[in-house]
């Protein structure tokens, strides 16, 4: 999983931009108490055993906000989602390891490491013998805030605020403390590679691209490590301006090319076309210009069309419902297609009738590495095929539903396009809902009840995307 930074920003900066509460100068005396038995909770892994690191941030950022809408309390002395609610008992929830460990007993499950070595789901604290009680604290580390590896982003159950917070921490931790060493978990793995679906400049985030009233093509860069809440999307980015996209239909951001920035797929008049990122070469960094590659025939009929990483090979792939109303994918073959051109011709046809869907998109959304879909049916309900290359015949991708949503309705939604806005490495869902405002559903698949994806919003963008012709 790529190690995300913020370039350029300072440490002041990084700890105003992500600090709940306020900081303190020195180290907290955090308190913990003794390792106790825990009970199950909703993931993607089982009780000790091997972990992403994608999913062990995952589950810290759940307690950000799992107590009623809030960050989860301190308190040794009390459990929580079976865990302990203190530093080390946090630290043992998103590792899931089997007890609530202390910061006595967590090197029996973990090693030392170097601070160069540090990755997503590692830890930074005084642990080991003579650290019970008082005497020993652990933080989960996410990520350099800074180039110079001076600061990093914490989550912490923390005695000062007095509650789980993520926030910008001096290394190794509040008032130089060299105490505080790197340790990692001993069952913790690398996460997958990320499908590169809508992430325009290569952050490990997707971003919003879409087309407005008057045609013109635009973009919100993902805004979530320097915003409030950490709300993806705040302000426009870039804009085409004097462009006209009006006659492109179904528009789709994914990495055809390979090279981890996010290119454009849509059908426009006959045609399919393909713009690639040019984000590294163009003027003032704008990410799209002109076409790139042209498909001819009648490609008007296409229904409904998407892009994503379908092969778990690193380039996107087309997936789409033709006119008669099949799935059908188009994998990548950049590699070995004349000029690099991305698709040639149908690789899978899906059995059913997909003439129905209103929306449909394509994203990782169980962190496995490879595209899944996510699509409305006619009745408004939004249901999910795993994508299902490593066990079906044929590799064939979608053979089954994997998920519904019962009783919901999405039949309103304008616009709908699938990404990592929240930048975990599970897919979210980004809509324009019927009254216009743009909506982030973020993939609660670890922490929601039967690991259903989507529940309610998560983030509401302001202003009025009524006019939006539409999103990717």
């Amino acid at each position: 999983m790529k190690t995300r930074r913020w370039v350029g920003l300072g440490i002041a900066f990084a700890l105003a931009a992500v600090t709940v509460g306020t900081a303190q100068a020195a180290e907290d005396k955090q308190g913990q108490g003794e390792p106790t038995p825990v009970a199950a909770v909703a993931a993607s892994s089982a009780v000790d055993q091997p972990i992403s690191r994608s999913e062990v941030i995952t589950r810290a950022h759940h307690w950000l906000t799992a107590w009623n809408g809030g960050p989860v309390p301190y308190d040794q002395g009390r459990s929580f989602e079976g865990y302990r609610q203190d530093c080390s008992g946090f630290v043992s929830m998103a590792w899931r390891t089997g007890i609530a460990h202390n910061t006595v007993s967590l090197p029996n499950v973990s090693h030392r490491i170097a601070k160069g070595d540090l990755k997503p789901g590692d830890v930074i604290g005084t642990l080991g013998p003579g650290t019970g009680g008082d005497n020993g604290h652990v933080v989960i580390f996410e990520n350099w805030a800074n180039d110079a590896q001076t600061s990093y982003i914490g989550i912490e159950q923390a005695g000062s605020p007095g509650h789980t917070v993520r926030r910008a921490i001096p290394y190794p931790y509040f008032g130089g403390d060299t105490r505080y060493l790197p340790w990692r978990y001993n069952k913790i793995v690398d996460s997958p590679p990320a499908d590169r679906v809508s992430d325009v400049n290569s952050d490990g985030f997707g971003d919003l691209v879409a087309v407005d009233a008057n045609g013109e093509l635009f973009g919100y860069n993902n805004a979530s490590l320097v915003s409030e809440n950490r709300v993806p999307f705040t302000s426009e980015t870039w804009r085409v301006r004097g462009s006209n996209w009006s006659d492109v239909k179904h528009l789709a951001s994914g990495d055809v090319t390979g090279d981890g920035f996010a290119d454009l797929v849509g059908v426009q008049g006959s045609s399919l076309v393909v713009y690639a990122n040019g984000s590294l070469v163009n003027p003032g960094g704008m990410p799209f210009g002109g076409v790139t590659w042209t498909y001819q025939g009648d490609w008007s009929g296409v229904r409904q069309l998407t892009v994503s990483d379908v092969t778990g090979d690193g380039f996107g792939d087309l997936v789409l419902v033709d006119a008669g109303g099949a799935l059908v994918v188009y994998a990548n073959g950049s590699k070995v297609n004349p000029q690099g051109r991305p698709f040639s011709s149908e690789t899978w046809r899906i059995g059913g009738n997909w003439s129905g869907v209103q929306h449909l998109g394509s994203a990782d959304i169980n962190r496995d590495g490879f595209g899944d879909l996510v699509a409305v049916d006619a009745n408004g309900e939004l249901f999910g095929y795993n994508n299902a290359s490593l066990v079906s015949g044929d590799r064939k991708p979608f053979t089954s539903e994997t998920w519904r949503i019962r009783g919901g309705n999405w039949s309103g939604v304008r616009h709908f396009t699938v990404m990592d806005a929240s930048g975990d490495g599970y897919a979210d869902v980004v809509a324009v809902e019927a009254d216009g405002s743009l909506s982030v559903y973020s993939n609660g698949s670890l922490v929601n009840p039967g690991g259903v994806p989507f529940g309610g919003v998560t983030w509401k963008i302001k202003g009025n995307w009524s006019g939006v012709r539409t999103v990717a």
